[in-house]
């Protein structure tokens, strides 16, 4: 009887937002207009909005180096979430900006419309873009379909809400704000989604490694906190980001992080100062042989230190695709997402997944991220320590010479 009342009340939260999106569109075309279309063959001025987490913004890099190659003459200016603005701080060629979008869920609907109205008229008031591209085929939970609209660019193209069911119910209506519906994509990595834009706007679809470069001062952090050679190192983060149900647990980390060290590796503990509780217990499971940074670094300083590791071991979140991009061997533990588009991009990973028979749980309609059927992640905790040891150590093997 409680999971049929939790059911009803999903089913009811998810109406009303379908009802609130519809009024919110229809109030916001009745207040600001947009400009007519205007065909122009050449794209010389380009907006990239991606508002979304760590992980969703490493995923759109290959799309970024694919309009820098194919565009070389294009102004590129790309949107990003301002908590996780620092890790593109070492790219060049195009013009990033921060932007908050930091607010309770629940009033976001209200509040991050205005938010972002003030923020293109402070920030982009004298700008005119040729096209503005909304890299994201899940729900824009964070309006930015609704700032693309303000921007009055003459494109303005994304996936369409019909793309998943929640979109659907949280997003109705957002298709009207667009120029450009692309139609629902089909199931692939979401690096390749991302990708896909560039056929719907005449360019060669191109696969590209998800490359994320480095400023100087932060490699030179790296070198100084680690100056031993990359295959001493093990990067760890325990981190599952804002979702607990991604979150494969403190104990069974720390058995793992305590077989590598007796095997004469040293740990790198990488992670927010929300995961230093976790970082304790990890590293005491390592009593010597690991460096802590949980808590001490910025997101490229982050970055930087991956970069001096061999391999990489986390949930599925925002470090996880920045290893892969990286292009360390990856090993991601993954539950409640579809590992299939979710999961670590780069050349040298391995997906650790159990699925059961609700998986990925996108299937059913409660939140993936916040309510588990089960009441626990079973697919997560079906993944044994030794498993995920075994995998770490085989990441951990050289390459043979044909692969290199």
């Amino acid at each position: 009887m409680n999971r049929r009342i939790k059911s009803v009340a999903a089913r009811a939260v998810q109406a009303a937002m379908s009802v609130i999106s519809v009024m919110q569109t229809a109030l916001i075309r009745l207040l600001v207009s947009a400009p007519r279309p205007i065909a122009e063959k050449s794209l010389r001025r380009i907006l990239i909005v991606r508002l979304d987490e760590l992980g969703d913004l490493v995923m759109t890099l290959p799309l970024i180096q694919a309009l820098k190659a194919g565009l070389p003459d294009a102004e590129l200016t790309l949107l990003v979430n301002q908590s996780v603005v620092g890790i593109v701080e070492g790219m060049t060629g195009l013009r990033v900006i921060g932007v908050p979008v930091a607010c309770n869920k629940w009033i976001r609907p209200f509040v991050l419309p205005f938010r972002h109205y003030g923020f293109v008229r402070r920030e982009l008031r004298d700008k005119e873009f040729d096209i503005c591209l909304l890299p994201r085929r899940d729900a824009d939970d964070v309006c930015a379909t609704i700032l693309a609209y303000f921007t009055r660019s003459s494109r303005r193209m994304s996936f369409t809400e019909r793309s998943t069911p929640r979109k659907l119910a949280t997003n109705r209506s957002y298709d009207s704000l667009l120029t450009d519906v692309l139609p629902v994509p089909k199931l692939q990595h979401e690096t390749l989604t991302n990708l896909s834009m560039l056929t719907a706007i005449g360019l060669p679809f191109s696969s590209y490694d998800q490359l994320l470069p480095l400023p100087a001062s932060a490699v030179q952090f790296a070198e100084q906190m680690l100056p031993e050679a990359p295959t001493s190192y093990v990067a760890i983060c325990p981190t599952s980001g804002h979702s607990a149900l991604k979150q494969w647990g403190v104990e069974r980390f720390a058995e793992v992080a305590g077989r590598l060290a007796a095997s004469g590796r040293t740990i790198i503990l990488l992670g927010s100062s929300a995961d230093a509780s976790m970082g304790q217990v990890i590293e005491a499971a390592c009593k010597d042989r690991c460096v802590n940074m949980i808590g001490k670094t910025s997101l490229v300083q982050m970055a930087a230190l991956l970069n001096r590791c061999t391999a990489f071991l986390g949930n599925d979140a925002g470090p996880m695709h920045v290893a892969s991009a990286l292009g360390i061997a990856t090993v991601g533990i993954l539950g409640s997402s579809c590992w299939h588009q979710f999961g670590p991009w780069g050349p040298r990973h391995t997906v650790l997944v159990r699925e059961i028979a609700c998986s990925p749980c996108v299937k059913h309609l409660k939140n993936r991220c916040d309510v588990c059927v089960h009441g626990s992640p079973l697919c997560l905790y079906q993944i044994s320590p030794s498993e995920v040891f075994q995998s770490v150590q085989a990441a951990l093997m050289p390459l043979p010479r044909s692969l290199r």
